[in-house]
């Protein structure tokens, strides 16, 4: 109480308050001990420690009812959490006194699991099953935490267990099917989305995980045909993934036209999609219109301006539009991010030979050479030895040339660019020689 009336007499006298109080708590504790599920928060005990003269505020009480303090309040809202914590198994005091308790431990993995700890979360399902072995939800539990994990082969053997008790459990089958998809095997990922699709017809998780199946196995097609049956099923309300999904399928089919609509529409529903926007500029320059493509990755750059994929595509539509100040700026820029960066080296040596700055697009495919010189691409080498044939250094430019043949004999840049060093060189038997391969491969090509 408040006031003790009584003074120290209240808590002895019948009419005190503190000893109906005190007889009261009696009561609950004899009730407790004898009542499944009836829990008691100890307020006595918190009032004591928090302080008796500051927990009750008669104002608050007045005008509120409140039985204590506005700044009390946290601390028994924290104590009555506790408590339902413990009543759904979210606390260790239980396994204090059983400590193979199948609620308890289910529910600290599920807890921690939650808290995305699921290293322990793994640890509470563990124990639960060495004492419960057919315990589903530490089942499903541990899977699911071996999934977030990426130990796939872990969660597939316990979700096979899980399956053993309940096969017919649409959320696990395609839990598995998505499990095997990570490790890419595509057979028994497929069959088990499918045995799905049997079970419920057009259901949304076997859909979507059979159209990322085949679109990771470059199957673009049949990922399209899949993707393009939940768009059918949720037009007016379909998941913005599924539109940039089905843009890509279309951008990796090269049908640009078809996957721009898509596009579009995503970027309607959130106008800075990452993918949305890229997709959609990736398409109109793919389509050779490079302004419009620059526009979009401009947006996109507003809000992420150090995205170096981003940078070098905006840099090679502004290499396609012969603008070469920005573009070049935008490769350098790259540089600076990362100073070996293959695309940015690549691009600026393209753009200085549309400019006949053979010399300086040297130096860049140059130096792609020497950061990589045992797995420098193929292409890399014949620009090469077209800069020295430009810069008639032929004796040079044929040593890049032959390289590229080692690589691939039939590579018609390599046999041309030998060919002409050759005539450069006055060396005509040799010339004629390569050019005759390149005729033994297309016969027709008038150039030769």
């Amino acid at each position: 109480p408040v006031y003790r009336l009584l003074g120290n007499m209240d808590a002895v006298n019948p009419g005190g308050k503190v000893s109906f109080i005190n007889k009261l708590n009696s009561k609950f504790t004899e009730y407790a001990e004898n009542t499944n599920d009836f829990y008691i928060m100890d307020i006595q005990y918190l009032s004591a420690s928090y302080g008796l003269d500051a927990w009750a505020d008669p104002h608050y009480w007045h005008m509120y009812k409140y039985a204590m303090c506005v700044p009390a309040i946290p601390y028994t809202a924290f104590g009555i959490a506790n408590i339902i914590k413990s009543i759904y198994g979210r606390n260790k005091k239980i396994l204090a006194l059983d400590d193979n308790n199948n609620y308890a431990l289910v529910g600290l993995g599920d807890s921690a699991r939650k808290q995305r700890n699921f290293s322990l979360a793994a640890d509470y399902y563990n124990r639960c099953l060495n004492y419960h072995p057919a315990n589903n939800y530490a089942l499903f539990g541990l899977a699911d935490c071996y999934k977030a994990m990426r130990q796939y082969h872990k969660a597939i053997d316990i979700w096979e267990r899980y399956l053993a008790h309940d096969d017919e459990n649409i959320t696990v089958l395609t839990r598995v099917a998505d499990a095997y998809r990570k490790i890419r095997d595509f057979k028994n990922s497929k069959d088990l989305y499918l045995r799905v699709l049997e079970m419920e017809k057009d259901n949304p998780y076997a859909l979507i995980g059979l159209g990322h199946l085949h679109y990771d196995f470059k199957e673009y097609a049949d990922a399209l045909y899949y993707w393009m049956r939940m768009y059918e099923l949720g037009e007016d309300k379909v998941d913005i993934r599924v539109l940039t999904s089905i843009g890509n399928c279309h951008r990796k089919l090269k049908s640009f036209d078809k996957g721009v609509p898509f596009f579009k529409r995503a970027l309607d529903m959130d106008s800075n999609n990452f993918y949305a926007l890229f997709g959609l500029a990736d398409c109109y320059k793919a389509m050779n219109q490079y302004h419009k493509a620059i526009e979009i990755w401009e947006q996109y750059l507003v809000h992420d301006d150090r995205n170096i994929t981003v940078l070098t595509r905006v840099a090679d539509a502004y290499r396609k539009i012969r603008d070469f100040k920005k573009s070049k700026t935008l490769y350098l820029r790259v540089l600076d991010m990362e100073e070996n960066n293959a695309y940015a080296l690549i691009g600026l040596g393209h753009l200085h030979y549309d400019f006949k700055e053979y010399k300086d697009a040297l130096f860049y495919w140059t130096r792609m050479v020497d950061i990589n010189s045992s797995h420098v691409d193929i292409r890399v080498l014949t620009s090469i030895g077209n800069c020295h044939r430009k810069l008639k250094t032929f004796e040079k430019g044929t040593y890049y040339f032959e390289k590229a043949l080692n690589r691939d004999p039939r590579n018609f840049y390599a046999l041309f660019g030998l060919a002409d060093c050759y005539r450069g060189m006055n060396q005509q038997f040799k010339s004629i020689e390569y050019w005759n391969k390149i005729l033994d491969l297309d016969p027709k090509n008038k150039v030769i």
